[in-house]
């Protein structure tokens, strides 16, 4: 019902059946992975009412010996979710930690795939899709579509605040608040909303 693709990788067609709504990927040298594409195959669709969300779960711990596994208990993280009318998705993931390369040649994440009721899943959906929202383990918070509309309300309510002070100023103030939402559109969309976590010089 499932099939997943990692860039690069071949696909993984055969998930591990937890029970009758429940399966998972083992994602192995996750460290490596920055994307990952899952999608109904199109062999059966969800009953009606039902939809599914999608988690990742990183080891909680990564060992420095490569010998030793890393520990499997951690938090699951919500990716998003499949329905019939949206069978396949992209999602962008980073680890959690940075694991040194004798540590973290050999981790294993695990994709979990969860069939829930509509209700469910718009609930779990919605609290996702907050803008405001932060999200730790991996998982950006906000996708690039939802952090440029937000770029765009924030640009509209500080050129209100500025014009506000000065109403004559707007030949001069549109410019380059207009460049300033540009730039600011371009690294969202290049580089997520995580370059707002950067350092500035």
């Amino acid at each position: 019902m499932f099939s997943l693709v990692l860039p690069g990788r071949l696909p993984l067609s055969t998930p591990q059946q937890v029970d009758e709504t429940h399966c998972i990927f083992p994602l192995e040298d996750a460290s490596s992975i920055q994307h990952v594409v899952v999608f109904m195959t199109g062999v059966q669709p969800f009953p009606p009412g039902y939809s599914a969300t999608v988690h990742l779960l990183w080891p909680s711990t990564i060992p420095s010996d490569p010998s030793v596994s890393a520990s499997p208990s951690g938090d699951w993280k919500l990716l998003g979710c499949l329905r019939n009318t949206k069978p396949s998705a992209i999602f962008k993931v980073r680890s959690p930690t940075t694991p040194t390369p004798a540590g973290g040649a050999g981790l294993t994440a695990t994709l979990g795939i969860s069939i829930e009721p509509d209700q469910l899943v718009d609930e779990q959906m919605a609290k996702l899709q907050t803008p405001l929202s932060t999200s730790t383990g991996g998982v950006a918070a906000m996708s690039e579509t939802t952090a440029v509309d937000f770029a765009r309300k924030i640009a509209k309510n500080l050129f209100s605040y500025l014009s506000s002070y000065a109403p004559d100023s707007e030949r001069q103030t549109m410019p380059l608040l207009q460049k300033w939402l540009q730039n600011l559109e371009r690294k969202l969309l290049s580089q997520g909303p995580s370059f707002l976590d950067k350092p500035t010089d």
